[in-house]
């Protein structure tokens, strides 16, 4: 089986192509620069195309018998045009590989569904529409949507805090704004819970979604370990060497940004019974994010 896999040199991507290699899938990585190439594993195929220019990708997008986005397009900071050339891309993929039979696998996060409260969101839980981030949910349904065209479409949706290797999207911001200010900062009492998930661990689903995965279906991924964000606070400032420190709203978003601000003021565990179910995956890992910050990945990698 032929896979195609689009963001293969991105923080997710690295692994999925690592765990696609082990598994022994042809694997061919999609990428814009092929400088980076020479980070990704050995026996990986390279092809050079741009999801913000679709036609690049045809040839390669047919060649192969299940395609895996596990990319998001570059956006020079701005995150809705970068959505709106994925929801164009996703439509073309729709197109290119209606009635095939062939398999497309989108990834995808979990903000736009809101608050979980003191429960957790399984895959049931709506969209919320008025949520900044729920342009996002409609840009990958666009994919999904396949399932109805003659494609086999299954969308992961991951922790918001994934983790791993001193990379992520929230933790390095995090890190940087202790290391600038001298301050790990929460919102409040800082009890706010949140799920996570190793990137490696992350990965191994891209795999399992390949051999198990139902048409159609989406399956929320995430760890065991439920931190609270008060404590990812704390690991951060242990990993820094800086005082940790509450802050209000307008606070954090002055310091980090409206978008990450929302995530130090959310609950957003996630219920991942039917991936581990019916993708027979395991959430399970050796290292807990609190530890890797405090005094793993993030505590040596001298770029963040």
């Amino acid at each position: 089986m032929k896979v195609l896999l689009l963001g293969a040199t991105g923080y997710v991507g690295r692994n999925v192509a690592v765990e696609l290699i082990n598994a022994g899938y042809q694997t061919t990585a999609l990428v814009r620069d092929p400088s980076r190439a020479a980070q990704l594993p050995v026996g990986i195929g390279i092809a050079t195309g741009d999801l913000a220019q679709p036609d690049t990708l045809v040839p390669s997008i047919h060649a192969h018998d299940v395609v895996i986005n596990a990319a998001f397009p570059s956006h020079d900071g701005n995150w809705f045009d970068a959505v709106q050339i994925e929801h164009t891309f996703h439509t073309f993929l729709v197109e290119q590989m209606a009635d095939t039979g062939k398999t497309l696998i989108l990834s995808n996060g979990t903000a736009f569904l809101g608050d979980s409260g003191a429960g957790r969101l399984d895959e049931a839980a709506p969209v919320q529409e008025e949520h900044p981030a729920a342009v996002r949910a409609f840009s990958v349904k666009a994919g999904l949507d396949g399932h109805h065209r003659g494609i086999r479409t299954i969308e992961l949706r991951l922790a918001s805090f994934v983790y791993g290797q001193g990379g992520s999207v929230f933790l390095p911001q995090l890190i940087d704004a202790a290391r600038s200010s001298r301050r790990s900062i929460y919102v409040g009492d800082g009890q706010y819970w949140t799920s996570t998930v190793h990137v490696a661990t992350a990965a191994r689903t891209f795999v399992a979604a390949i051999e198990h995965g139902r048409s159609g279906e989406v399956y929320h991924i995430a760890g065991d370990e439920e931190p609270a964000i008060r404590s990812i606070a704390e690991a951060v400032a242990i990993g820094v060497g800086c005082e940790v420190v509450s802050v209000t709203p307008e606070e954090a978003t002055n310091t980090l940004n409206p978008f990450t601000a929302m995530f130090l003021q959310l609950n957003n565990c996630l219920d991942s019974s039917k991936a581990r179910r019916e993708l027979h995956w395991s959430g399970t890992t050796e290292t807990s994010l609190l530890w890797d910050v405090a005094h793993g990945s993030y505590t040596t990698n001298s770029s963040m």
